[in-house]
């Protein structure tokens, strides 16, 4: 029988990546706002797609996530407010080799024809790979960011 050992000692770890974008916020919004359509515009998410029976869009929708190499990330759907255009998912097992992963998606007003994105996410590490682990999302977040600045442009 195989026994799964879980670190010990974890770090808190905090990403928080904002880009002004050149749009009003309901058009960013519609944008991201496909809680199963993240992989038609964050560069190397190969496929999406639901899982269970509870509808996109919807909180409690289950998504798994294909990456070009083939890793699958599975999420859920946690908070779903189009009026606030934010949405939050979280990562319920270690797909990513962390714990307590929260994530965070919302658009807010700048100006009439100017938003903020932000693209936030809590979660655990293991304590020594927080910064290699930190810098993955970072990177994740802040090119799929900068994907949404050029769209608008």
């Amino acid at each position: 029988m195989a026994v799964c050992v879980r670190p010990s000692k974890t770090v808190d770890v905090e990403v928080n990546v904002s880009r002004d974008i050149n749009s009003d916020v309901e058009t960013v919004w519609q944008f991201y706002s496909d809680f199963n359509g993240l992989h038609k515009w964050v560069p190397g998410i190969k496929s999406s797609e639901l899982e269970g029976d509870v509808a996109n869009n919807t909180v409690g929708a289950k998504r798994v996530l294909t990456f070009g190499d083939g890793k699958q990330v599975h999420e859920t759907l946690v908070d779903y407010q189009p009026e606030a255009h934010t949405l939050t998912y979280t990562i319920p097992g270690d797909d990513l080799g962390v714990r307590g992963y929260k994530s965070v998606m919302s658009v807010k007003s700048k100006t009439d024809n100017t938003s903020v994105f932000t693209w936030s996410a809590t979660f655990e590490a293991v304590k020594g790979y927080e910064d290699k682990t930190k810098d993955m999302v970072t990177n994740l977040f802040s090119t799929a960011s900068d994907v949404i600045v050029n769209k608008f442009q």
